[in-house]
């Protein structure tokens, strides 16, 4: 079944040609306009992924940080309070010995007026 085409039919066939031919440079773009906003997207999704497990992972490791800090403030705070009744004890030998130099002084000086 072969058919003619007349002028106007012939004109028809022509601009549908023409159109076609537009059509798929206009759906290389789009293709490529897809294709891009769909490698936007995934990359997009694949940072907010990586962030919030890296987000996970901080959080972690300052909780981490947080505690040894607190126990290091523990054992400090210990450190200081040895210190501290270290320096008390010092005193008081201190104190202990002077008073032994009183009394040695003292027995000396009674010792010498009985002779």
């Amino acid at each position: 079944m072969h058919r003619r085409i007349y002028g106007y039919q012939r004109q028809t066939v022509k601009v549908l040609f023409l159109w076609t031919k537009k059509k798929e440079r206009y759906s290389d773009v789009t293709e490529a306009l897809i294709t891009g906003a769909v490698a936007i997207a995934v990359c997009m999704i694949n940072n907010y992924f990586q962030s919030r497990e890296s987000q996970k992972k901080n959080d972690k490791t300052i909780a981490l940080i947080d505690y040894k800090i607190s126990e290091l403030t523990k054992r400090v705070d210990k450190h200081n309070s040895v210190v501290e009744r270290t320096y008390k004890l010092e005193e008081a030998v201190c104190l202990h010995d002077e008073k032994l130099r009183v009394a040695n002084h003292r027995i000396q000086d009674l010792e010498e007026k009985e002779k």
